[in-house]
């Protein structure tokens, strides 16, 4: 099931354990307890540890996410093994296709007995991004797909850009198609954390091509995602006018009224509802 309320999504690496202490107090909806890229090989093994120690407590305030190194891997197994016997909502899976999705749907099969673990899909790749319908269905635990801006341009051998332009198409493609299947589309992180200016238009960007939520790499970046994947004061406004406006008993039963020399027809009664809701104003 789609997490709505889901904006922010902080990335901890797993080797680090003063970040894992510290991220209990920051303001991001989830966690992403990272096991890959931000762990090198001689440190596996403390990362799981680590992990094994601290999800715990982390799990009282937050959704616990563990990132788990990809399937081929020589270290993913242990992953899944350790993440399935811990009190954490789920795997991000790297370099997620289809059939990445199937082999990690088939070990949580196995070790996840309470059958609760859901699933990530990290699409970084030009294959992922082709085949993201089936790598959405392939298992029912799947809840959303993150983009991975920075492997996806890496596969794709072009040159990423602050603007983001080149990655306009993959963003919008991810966008359509988790909003098809009813799951969330997540947004890459913005890498340059210092640049707050440029992670607004970032997450402009990302909200126009439909994703609904952003990960992080930094904890000063967490306040200004969520603002940007809140409904502003203007819109929050605007819903409450909608509203009011379709309890008018002249508007009534109506699929379409006018407000303010606008036309409001369902779709724009739904969208006002839909405002409401995020911000828990709709009666």
């Amino acid at each position: 099931m789609r997490n709505d309320s889901r904006k922010s999504m902080l990335y901890v690496p797993a080797d680090k354990e003063k970040m894992l202490i510290k991220a209990a107090g920051y303001p991001c909806d989830s966690l992403i307890i990272d096991l890959e890229d931000a762990v090198s090989p001689d440190l596996k093994a403390l990362a799981r540890e680590n992990v094994k120690h601290h999800t715990g407590a982390l799990s009282q305030t937050k959704e616990i996410f563990v990132r788990v190194n990809d399937v081929d891997s020589s270290f993913f197994e242990k992953d899944v093994q350790t993440v399935s016997m811990l009190p954490v909502d789920g795997i991000v899976l790297p370099k997620a296709d289809p059939r990445a999705v199937i082999m990690a749907n088939e070990a949580l099969d196995k070790l996840d007995t309470a059958n609760r673990l859901v699933v990530i899909p990290l699409v970084e790749t030009a294959r992922g991004l082709v085949n993201i319908t089936q790598t959405i269905s392939k298992s029912d635990r799947v809840v959303g797909i993150q983009f991975g801006a920075e492997d996806y341009t890496k596969d794709m051998d072009v040159v990423r850009t602050v603007d983001g332009g080149e990655i306009a198409f993959a963003r919008h493609l991810i966008g359509l198609h988790c909003m098809a299947a009813g799951v969330q589309a997540i947004d890459t992180p913005y890498v340059d954390y210092i640049d707050q200016a440029g992670l607004i238009a970032d997450c402009e960007s990302a909200k126009a091509a439909g994703m609904k939520a952003k990960t992080c790499i930094h904890p000063a970046q967490i306040a200004t995602v969520n603002q940007a994947f809140s409904p502003s004061d203007a819109e929050v406004i605007w819903a409450i006018e909608v509203f009011e406006a379709m309890r008018i008993p002249d508007n009534q039963g109506k699929s379409a009224f006018s407000l303010h020399g606008k036309m409001v027809d369902t779709p724009i009664m739904e969208r006002a509802k839909c405002i409401l809701q995020k911000v828990g104003r709709l009666p």
